[in-house]
């Protein structure tokens, strides 16, 4: 498992088939990308019925019956200023990916002209079993429905957003050498090749007659700044949501500075009414802006000065090795987190086992979540992940979407506040954090310059581990070695399975251990709400599961749950390449 989550999709095609191939990847992508887990057609074959061969001379439009006077291939290559590397990926008659392209601006190759970035809802597979951005061509799609019928995009793109505005305009329009500046085409560059331009955004209504093109209102002045969480090194800066006389998107840019110093630092841009700070300096005061845009002008800005003062930097704590583990909020009991933290990278993830929220469609089910990035001094500021669409124990493919950020800041290596913000902004809070095994801080001190006595199961089997044949999914191991006697293990197990409405299943297990080897009790817990200690959780025992380490990098897993009835064996390793050091460490080897 990488450190980045990467999102490209692409065609192979060899040099002697270059116009067949983009011809197939141009006009497909107007219907098949994005959308979905699903292809509607894999070649132009599915759109050759109503739009002709794509090497065709003359092409005449079917919406308007305009003749181009040329074939659909040099009608898209005068849009892009015949500009190969805008469309290939590997030079002028290359390999095309629909979502990623050579050339250094226009690097989004197809869905740069025929999609939005703000249409964007996630991370969906695609041709090939390739990640690409769910949503971007669902403007395009609504308008193939109108004019083909209900279902022919949406039985397949049921994932699609309402797509934003006419007025909203595609990535490359207007950048250097693309020859369309307007989505509205009050300037006629979208309707060179007829007498009107694209129905950008699907409702039937094309450039002057959307009303979406008419004269733009921007936001309005957002409301009072506050601030909360604030440590040495961070704080969360919450405002007023503006609003849009036009019902445009509204987005948030946040900047700010110490106390009267120029320039402003960029804080980050949201669509929230809240942003997370990280990074800053200890007892100083800062200055806050928020900017409002609604995707064509920005409003009136809102400053705040002397907004907050972080706090005095203290002893200096930072994050380190001995902070992973299993910790957890003592208020909503039967939820929690793992840590696995890199210091060499100054890398962190988290598993997080929860619940869905008492106000979803679904409420009170098993539901979990991680989160990755790096940390610097006591705090590590993540992005926040869902993971959906697998099988309990098994290698199908999963979906990984970004969902929000988390912020970490550790006082000490027993306590802790997580801080959460969901992007679409219907969740967002913070709470206290301790360990879930009372002691295991020993590791945390123990690198501050106290000693650890080794035992084959040591603290640095902690972490995250994973089989690489059903990725997506894993566990997370907490061992507290205890030279007295009381060895103990607590592992998550972050899963799939079918009494959900996401399909997420997480369960735990725990015990003693001896040497290498633990066999442990695994549990369910359920009927939990997302960060609330209401309704009181339910714990069943489910079965048992062993594991014996061969190593720090590697570990056999075996499983029995009779009530599913489920057993097998999974051969588990490491996410993180690097996470083994601590646990060699405190095994004396080189």
């Amino acid at each position: 498992m990488n450190h980045e989550q990467l999102s490209h999709a692409y065609f192979l095609i060899t040099p002697g088939r270059w116009q067949m191939a983009l011809k197939t990847s141009l006009l497909t992508v107007i219907l098949l990308v994005f959308g979905s887990t699903v292809w509607a057609f894999e070649t132009y074959d599915g759109c050759e019925d109503c739009h002709g061969d794509f090497l065709d001379s003359p092409y005449t439009s079917l919406q308007d019956g305009t003749n181009w006077g040329t074939n659909l291939m040099s009608g898209h290559e005068a849009f892009v200023g015949r500009t190969c590397d805008a469309c290939h990926k590997s030079g002028s008659k290359g390999e095309v990916f629909l979502n990623f392209s050579i050339d250094g601006v226009l690097s989004k190759s197809c869905v740069g002209c025929h999609g939005r970035d703000e249409d964007v809802t996630g991370e969906c597979s695609g041709l090939g079993g390739m990640a690409v951005e769910c949503g971007s061509g669902a403007g395009l799609r609504q308008h193939h429905e109108s004019q083909v019928g209900a279902g022919t995009c949406s039985n397949c793109h049921s994932g699609d957003a309402t797509p934003v505005g006419e007025h909203i305009a595609p990535f490359n329009y207007g950048q250097n050498r693309v020859v369309i500046e307007d989505s509205c085409d009050a300037d006629g560059s979208e309707s060179q090749f007829g007498a009107t331009g694209l129905d950008n955004d699907g409702d039937g209504s094309r450039d002057g007659d959307d009303s979406d093109c008419a004269a733009n209102s921007p936001p309005t002045q957002p409301g009072t700044l506050s601030a909360s969480a604030v440590t040495a090194s961070s704080a969360t800066v919450t405002w007023g949501a503006s609003s849009d006389d036009d019902g445009d998107p509204i987005s948030y840019q946040v900047d700010y500075r110490r106390n009267g110093e120029a320039p402003w630092s960029d804080g980050g841009s949201t669509s929230n009414t809240s942003q997370p700070l990280s990074g800053l300096d200890a007892e100083q005061s800062y200055d806050v802006r928020v900017t409002p845009n609604d995707g064509t002008e920005d409003g009136t800005s809102r400053s705040a000065m002397n907004l907050f003062e972080t706090e005095s930097g203290g002893s200096s704590f930072s994050i380190n090795a001995g902070h992973s583990g299993a910790w957890f909020n003592p208020d909503t009991s039967g939820q929690g987190q793992f840590i696995d933290v890199v210091p060499e990278d100054q890398f962190m993830f988290i598993s997080w086992f929860t619940f869905t929220d008492a106000a979803s469609d679904n409420p009170n089910e098993q539901q979990w979540y991680t989160a990755q990035g790096n940390y610097s001094g006591d705090t590590a500021v993540l992005v926040l992940w869902e993971t959906l669409g697998g099988k309990f124990d098994d290698p199908q493919e999963v979906t990984n979407t970004r969902i929000g950020e988390v912020t970490l800041t550790f006082s000490d290596c027993d306590t802790g506040v997580m801080s959460y913000l969901f992007d679409e902004g219907e969740l967002q809070g913070e709470f206290p954090m301790i360990r879930v095994i009372p002691g295991s801080d020993n590791v945390c001190e123990g690198l501050s310059g106290n000693s650890t006595e080794a035992v084959d199961i040591n603290a640095g089997m902690d972490g995250a581990w994973f089989d690489p044949d059903t990725s997506g999914q894993g566990f997370f191991i907490d061992a507290h070695p205890d030279p007295e006697g009381g060895n103990f293990i607590f592992v998550s197990w972050f899963t799939f399975g079918d009494a959900t409405a996401s399909g997420q299943r997480w369960l735990t297990a725990q015990g003693g251990f001896e040497g290498s080897f633990a066999e442990i009790d695994v549990s369910e817990t359920t009927g939990g709400s997302f960060d609330d200690p209401e309704p009181p959780v339910s714990v069943t025992p489910v079965g048992t599961m062993s594991i014996d380490f061969t190593d720090c990098s590697n570990a056999q897993l075996s499983y029995s749950l009779p009530a599913d009835p489920a057993e097998g064996d999974i051969a588990i390793t490491r996410v993180i390449d690097g996470g083994q050091a601590l646990c060699e460490e405190l095994m004396g080897e080189d």
